[in-house]
Order: structure tokens, then C-alpha cells, then sequence
């Protein structure tokens, strides 16, 4: 009977352990459960609000360098357009230069030759007929030669100083657009424009070099073609002289 007491008293009590430990299992579990499903639930929201403000600095990014682009390529198609409006009006203006000297040059050389050709024809009429005619013939014909050099040197200075306002005004035109520009862009990319700058103004230097050295260049060739044709009137007058004279001293004329 002892026996028999204890063991139903260990199947009882065994029983209730049991459903004690399931009990506690289920509450464990149940635990956990939830304890996952808010874990989950507080990783999925802030993986959401993580790539939320991923993409919201992505599209501010990409605006960014989409207006960085814009200002960039504006300045530069601006540049662009004042440098190539600056070529086309220097360019223009130098071939009217060059137009303008050639036709001064060629209406010089072709007066200089009637002169030229005249003197020696009443020359040798002159030299024929008398002495003292000849002398004023050579008077007048030296008094012409000045007039048509001295024309000659006046259109010259005048051809040239119009063509040096033309160009200090399209070179004023320039800054003026240029400043306009660079003040506009200043703040976006000062590197870019100084480089450009830079650019411009070695580029307006050697123009202006290529434009002066020509001048000087034909206006020292026009001067020595003078002398040349000036040695060579009055050498054939002293031959004539001689050949007069007869005994090869040079007399007065």
C-alpha cells in the first residue's frame, strides 16, 4: 500500500512538472516569436528609411551635377562665341587693311611709273633743246616726286591710324563682352576661366604681333623701293651730263 501510494504520488507530481515545463515552453517560445517579429519588423523599417535618404542624396547628387554640367557648358558656349566673334571682326578688319594698303600701294606705283616714264621723256627733249630747260623740267619733276611721296606717306598714316582704331575698338568691344562674361561665371569655375583667359590673351598678343610686324615690314619695303627709284632717276640725269660735256666731269645741270 506504501508503495502504491508513492508511485501515484510520483505519477502526479511528474505530471504536473510536465505541464509545468510546457507551459513554460510555450510561454518561452511565444517569447521569442514576438521577440523576432519586432526585430524583423524594426530591421525592415529602418532598411526603408536607410534607402529612403540613400535615394533622396542620390537625386540631390545627380541635381547637383546636372546644374554643375548646365553652368559649365554655358560658360563655355559663351567663351566659344565671344572668341570666335572676336576672330571673325579681326580677321575682317585686317583684310580691309590689307585691301586698303594694296590699292594705296599699286595707285603709288602706278602714278610713280607715269612720272617716271614722263621725266624721261622730256628729259631727253629737254637735254636735246637747252640746258636751261632741262634745269626746270629737273626742278619740277623733283617737286612732283615729293608731292606723290609725300601723298603717299599721307594715306599711308591714314590707312594705318584708321586701322589701329578699328582695331582698339574691336579689342574694347572684346573686354567689354569678355568682362561681362567672366563676372557672370566668376563664382562657378574661376579654374576653367582663367585658363581660358590665359588662352585669349597670349592668342590676342600674337595676333597683334603678326599684325604689326607686317606693317613695319611693308612700310620699310616701300621706303627702299623710294630710294631705288630715286637713285635710279638721278644716276641716268649725272650719265646724261657727262655725255654732254664730253670729257666726263660732272657739271651743273
Amino acid at each position: 500500500m506504501h508503495h502504491g501510494l508513492y508511485n501515484a504520488l510520483n505519477s502526479d507530481h511528474r505530471a504536473v512538472y510536465n505541464a509545468h515545463n510546457s507551459d513554460h515552453r510555450a510561454v518561452y517560445n511565444a517569447h521569442n516569436s514576438d521577440h523576432r517579429a519586432v526585430h524583423n519588423a524594426h530591421n525592415s523599417d529602418h532598411r526603408a528609411v536607410h534607402n529612403a535618404h540613400n535615394s533622396d542624396h542620390r537625386a540631390v547628387h545627380n541635381a547637383h551635377n546636372l546644374d554643375h554640367r548646365a553652368v559649365h557648358n554655358a560658360h563655355n558656349s559663351d567663351h566659344r562665341a565671344v572668341h570666335n566673334a572676336h576672330n571673325s571682326d579681326h580677321r575682317a578688319v585686317h583684310n580691309a587693311h590689307n585691301s586698303d594698303h594694296r590699292a594705296v600701294y599699286n595707285a603709288h606705283n602706278s602714278d610713280h611709273r607715269t612720272v617716271h616714264n614722263a621725266h624721261n621723256s622730256d628729259h631727253r627733249a629737254v637735254h636735246n633743246a637747252h640746258n636751261s630747260d632741262h634745269r626746270a623740267v629737273y626742278n619740277a619733276l623733283n617737286s612732283d616726286h615729293r608731292d606723290v611721296h609725300n601723298a603717299h606717306n599721307s594715306d599711308h598714316t591714314a590707312v594705318h591710324n584708321a586701322h589701329n582704331s578699328d582695331h582698339r575698338a574691336v579689342y574694347n568691344a572684346l573686354n567689354s563682352d569678355h568682362r561681362a562674361v567672366y563676372n557672370a561665371h566668376n563664382s562657378d569655375n574661376r579654374a576653367v576661366h582663367n585658363a581660358h583667359t590665359t588662352q585669349t590673351i597670349e592668342l590676342c598678343i600674337m595676333l597683334t604681333t603678326q599684325t604689326i610686324e607686317p606693317c613695319i615690314m611693308l612700310t620699310t619695303q616701300t621706303i627702299e623701293l623710294c630710294i631705288m627709284l630715286t637713285t635710279q632717276t638721278i644716276e641716268p640725269c649725272i650719265m646724261l651730263d657727262r655725255d654732254k660735256n664730253g670729257e666726263g666731269e660732272v657739271g651743273i645741270i
